[in-house]
This record gives structure tokens, sequence and C-alpha cells, in this order.
């Protein structure tokens, strides 16, 4: 055989690998054991509005809490992004509370939050029941559904009720 015939690949003139200098861990002696769940609702929060606003930040969302507008215009948060979505064009006000079917308190937010300059959509939820992972999902299910649901921009103020278990009934005002 010829060393180094042209037009032919010279196979038994494999360099030398080098030798590295520092030593570099393998793929397996990287990885973490995964972290403990951390817990749905954090201990130092003790209203519930806190707590839900708390799981929708957790969950990807960005939100504004101020006690002013709460005070002036019984709105408790205003949601601006929820996860893997687009910046609102419309920042939605929020009301959440756990008196389901309160009349007297409906009409107050309705007559409040109707005031506030710059937020878009309204929305008064309801919150029937412990606060659960299913719940906090179906509530950004349900922002989601003020921006980009056709039949839910037609009006201005919605009002939902949301169960642990992830149900939503929706209620135009």
């Amino acid at each position: 055989m010829g060393r180094n015939r042209p037009g032919k690949r010279n196979y038994h003139r494999v360099p030398k690998r080098r030798r590295k200098r520092f030593y570099r861990p393998h793929a397996h002696q990287l990885k973490r054991p995964p972290a403990p769940p951390a817990p749905l609702v954090p201990p130092v929060f003790s209203d519930v509005e806190t707590s839900v606003f708390c799981g929708l930040v957790r969950r990807g969302a960005r939100v504004m809490m101020d006690h002013e507008l709460d005070n002036d215009f019984k709105i408790d948060g205003v949601v601006y992004r929820v996860k893997r979505g687009p910046l609102a064009s419309v920042p939605i006000g929020v009301q959440i509370t756990q008196s389901v079917g309160n009349m007297d308190k409906i009409h107050k937010f309705v007559r409040e939050a109707a005031k506030c300059p710059g937020i878009g959509q309204l929305l008064y939820a309801e919150i029937v029941g412990p606060i659960s992972r299913e719940m906090l999902t179906a509530l950004r299910e349900a922002l989601l559904a003020l921006w980009y649901d056709p039949e839910r921009l037609r009006r201005r103020i919605w009002r939902v009720t949301v169960y642990h278990n992830g149900y939503i009934d929706w209620h135009p005002l």
C-alpha cells in the first residue's frame, strides 16, 4: 500500500487527540435533582386577592397591584400580560372577591370602576371554594378570553364565577 497516493484518504495517519487541560464534568454530573415544588400560596399573604395575584405572577402574568386603585376604583389589580401572550393592548382591571352573588358589591364595583382611566376591560371574579391550581389556571384562561374572544370584547365589564375545580360561569354586567 502506498502512503500518500493522490485522491485517497490517509486513514492510517490519524492525529492524536490533544489532552484536555482542565477537568470538565460529564453531562450526568451537571444535572441537579429537581427542586421541591413551591407552596401554592405563600404563607406570608393572608388575603385572597394577594394570593390569587401571586399565583398569576408565578404563572407568568404581569400584574400591578395598587392600594389607590383599590380605594378609589375598587380594582384589586391590573393585568397587563399573561404568559406566552403579547403585551395587552388594553389592560384588564380585576376585582377578586369570595362573596358570590352580592349584588350591592357588584353595583358598587360597576359604578366606581367605570370611572377609572386607562383600563379597557373590567373583570369581577367571584371565587368559590379554596384556591387551587385549577382555579388559577381557569382565571388565567378567563383573562385570555377577555383579550382574544370577539364575543367577550363586545362588553367592557364581565362577571365570572370561578370554582376550585376550574369551572367558570360567565355573566355580562
